[in-house]
């Protein structure tokens, strides 16, 4: 006996008969009309035949026990725990207080194989399952309007009302959805690690499952960049990103930090901030990180050694009246040059930091021409 026989302990005596699901009786593909009569055991199928199977107190139990494809007249008696095929097997199964469950019925022969007809449920005996189509896919769910057509999630922590559980398919928009009615987190997982989070509040976390921030990323990965912005439009008109941060309506009033770096130890090493319309470029020089602070020497040498060069930039051809040449440059000023980490990366030239030593020579040059001044 090729259809497996269940039970469920419920606690109660079961009904004395119960209504008759739908099943395809002759195996045409289509759900039969048909009705079980407790009281003569009379089974009785639209267009089809009658039969006399079973009697008062016993409870139908149809499905293709035999695997040919059509479903097979059968009954379970609760008195005694009979389960009793026509034609076929009579195996004794279960009791008075048990609640039988019937395998999966319906039409396309073989074990577990569901109806295809009636536009709910289809099996196509290939293991595509369509609801509310003719599965073209494994599973494949259709919603014959343009309502919501959902899959839903839920567990005992959950809940089953309709305001419960976790659900993901399309609007009336046709927007995909993930819906969630959990105050908890939605996770995305490869390799058997949390890549992705969306906590309650909104928060998003790359690479961490608690983020702190509005959008919270995080690598432990040597030698590569945490993220890329890059837009290959190719025209004067494909920019990089907005940055929109503080108060302030017209541009002329309020502040706030637009971008803050940090360093490997979580210390601010920079930002860039705006305050009442203007953009400030900022490096830490806080007192309370510094020791040793003592006056400059004259950068009076340092200064005449700074070789100020005009060039072509490659590419664009620009002409640039006024500019360093890094390479040049780090002989006198390394801690405004930024060299490459291979011979073949870029170096750079970050001007702001000349700017102290040469305060430090107009500070200079002021005392010198003071002096000549008070000689006459």
């Amino acid at each position: 006996m090729k259809q497996l026989f269940c039970v469920l302990a419920a606690g109660f005596l079961a009904l004395a008969a119960v209504s008759l699901p739908a099943a395809d009786f002759d195996g045409d593909g289509t759900n039969d009309i048909a009705v079980f009569r407790p009281s003569n055991g009379l089974w009785a199928v639209r267009g089809g035949g009658n039969y006399y199977f079973g009697g008062s107190g016993d409870q139908p139990m149809p499905g293709d026990y035999d695997g040919d494809g059509t479903v097979d007249i059968a009954i379970f008696r609760p008195s005694n725990g009979l389960w009793a095929v026509r034609g076929g097997d009579r195996v004794y199964f279960g009791g008075p207080t048990d609640q039988p469950i019937p395998g999966v019925m319906g039409a396309g022969g073989g074990d577990g194989v569901w109806t295809r007809s009636g536009g709910d449920i289809y099996y196509d005996g290939g293991g595509y399952v369509g609801i509310g189509i003719n599965p073209r896919f494994h599973l494949d769910i259709h919603q014959n309007s343009s309502w919501y057509s959902y899959l839903r999630f839920t567990n005992t922590a959950t809940g089953i009302t309709d305001s419960n559980g976790v659900l993901v398919g399309i609007d009336p928009n046709e927007d995909f959805r993930i819906h969630s009615y959990e105050a908890n987190n939605i996770r995305f997982y490869t390799d058997g690690s949390a890549r992705f989070t969306i906590d309650s509040t909104g928060d998003v976390g790359v690479g961490r499952t608690d983020p702190a921030f509005r959008l919270d990323v995080y690598a432990d990965a040597s030698g590569e960049y945490m993220a890329r912005f890059r837009n290959a439009g190719g025209t004067s008109a494909s920019h990089g990103m907005v940055i929109q941060a503080g108060s302030g309506t017209d541009g002329s009033t309020g502040s706030g930090t637009l971008i803050q770096f940090r360093n490997g130890a979580n210390y601010t090493v920079g930002s860039i901030s705006h305050s009442n319309g203007s953009l400030n470029w900022n490096d830490t020089s806080d007192e309370r990180l510094k020791e040793n602070i003592e006056d400059a020497e004259s950068a009076s040498g340092l200064i005449d050694s700074i070789r100020v060069r005009q060039f072509d930039r490659k590419g664009s051809g620009f002409h640039q009246r006024y500019g360093f040449v890094a390479q040049e440059l780090v002989e006198v000023a390394p801690e405004a040059v930024t060299r490459g980490a291979t011979e073949e990366d870029i170096w750079g030239v970050d001007n702001s930091k000349l700017v102290p030593m040469l305060v430090k020579e107009i500070q200079e040059l002021r005392a010198r021409v003071s002096e000549l001044e008070s000689r006459e």
